[in-house]
């Protein structure tokens, strides 16, 4: 698999949002620990992208692209089962374009890897699975953090608004317990209560924020989600497509190193 260009945060765990799948206990959100004009605010973008439909979801795909230019840096095919906590990834390998296959079980930590389709075994095949997990959680962060606003442990503040020409925005910034080390600033647009750029800031470091604007907003199953993050008169972008949710999977989506089917899973949808 294709090794990621590094940003500066994202290497933090960011898996609170999708390892509670439907059903799951958690903890609540605590109000009383953020401002109350920013939990308003998060409750206009949940209530906007459709935080109901997608704590429901169990099965999600979807595909992440990086782009540097014109270029493919990247390209990953996530499958997450959130409620067991599982993985099927699909990618191809940086220099010869071998396909790889990693299913992996977040709770158990075994999986199993194949390259071109044999299987990968001793260092070879734990390092595919350990690469898979942590790309996984770089990757969803790109899809789902909006989610996050009012997951438990969040803490929100309101930062002021911002004017860019006709557009007004709302700034919060968001502490979530399992990435301690970052915050992150939402410019919410006051009109579509959409996350138009989001901004990760390292704390209690001297550096410049990393901020992406979250563009392309598309209807999946009663949710929002934003197809395309750029950085401002920068060249890198990422892209997420091919995203879909299912009421069910087959077992052997997550139980064999077989590529995904795209017939059967297009007949699981909703």
């Amino acid at each position: 698999m294709r090794m990621p260009m590094r940003h500066l945060v994202l290497g933090c765990a960011l898996t609170v949002a999708v390892a509670s799948g439907p059903g799951a206990q958690t903890a609540a959100f605590d109000p009383s620990l953020s401002d109350e004009k920013a939990v308003a605010i998060a409750d206009a973008v949940l209530k906007t992208i459709g935080a109901e439909a997608f704590s429901k979801v169990r099965f999600l795909k979807f595909r992440y692209t990086k782009l540097q230019g014109e270029e493919v840096r990247e390209e990953r095919v996530h499958i997450w089962d959130r409620e067991a906590r599982r993985l099927h990834l699909e990618a191809p390998t940086s220099k010869t374009r071998k396909p790889v296959v990693v299913i992996f079980d977040h709770k158990t930590g075994q999986g199993q890897a194949t390259v071109d389709g044999q299987p990968a075994t001793g260092e070879s095949g734990d390092k595919l699975m350990a690469d898979a997990k942590k790309y996984f959680n770089e990757d969803i962060l790109w899809l789902v953090t909006p989610f996050r606003l009012k997951e438990p442990g969040a803490k929100l503040r309101y930062e002021g608004e911002k004017v860019a020409g006709p557009v007004t925005y709302d700034m919060i910034t968001a502490s979530f317990e399992d990435s301690p080390d970052v915050k992150f600033r939402f410019y919410v647009n006051r009109q579509t209560k959409l996350v138009d750029t989001l901004a990760f800031v390292l704390k209690g470091r001297n550096v410049t924020p990393v901020a992406f604007d979250w563009s392309d907003w598309t209807d999946v199953s009663g949710m929002k989600f934003s197809l395309r993050k750029s950085q401002p008169g920068g060249e890198v972008q990422i892209v997420l497509d091919s995203i879909e949710v299912f009421r069910d999977l087959p077992e052997t989506v997550f139980t064999s190193t077989e590529p995904f089917d795209a017939a059967s899973l297009a007949a699981a949808s909703p």
